[in-house]
């Protein structure tokens, strides 16, 4: 959509366009309507695309990334729920994961403290803490 400012700087510049074309004889005046002319037609252009141009956040680009996960595969989880504390981590992690892709992606990630104590738990315990999250996450979703 044009805007009045637009509008009016276009009717300028075909004016101004108007009387360098109609006055004959004095160049000053026609040179200085040619100018003008352009000037109006430039400004109306600038004005349009001002006014046209999508907002955009002031001194910065705006980047929006999808929360992704990489889902572990049952080998994975396998050999990681008899791993050790690096492979534990990376279940957690991917649990994390998974729960802020879903309904709630406020979510922090499990506090350092957390992971370390679940890392370092004996396996029996760790599969029921892994059971105890899945659940949870099966009932969110």
């Amino acid at each position: 959509m044009i805007s009045p400012l637009t509008t009016v700087l276009i009717v300028l510049a075909a004016a101004a366009a108007g009387i360098a074309l109609v006055v004959s004889g004095n160049l000053a005046l026609q040179e200085s309507a040619a100018t003008l002319a352009v000037t109006f037609g430039l400004l109306a252009g600038v004005a349009h695309y001002i006014k046209s141009a999508p907002a955009r956040a002031p001194g910065h680009a705006v980047v929006e990334i999808e929360p992704t996960y990489a889902p572990l595969g049952t080998e994975e989880i396998e050999r990681a729920r008899r791993g050790g504390p690096f492979d534990r981590e990376a279940v957690v992690l991917a649990l994390d994961s998974i729960e802020r892709s879903g309904p709630r992606p406020e979510l922090p990630s499990t506090p350092i403290d957390e992971m370390r104590r679940v890392t370092h738990l004996p396996a029996k315990e760790f599969r029921a803490y892994l059971a105890g999250r899945l659940e949870t996450l099966e009932n969110e979703l």
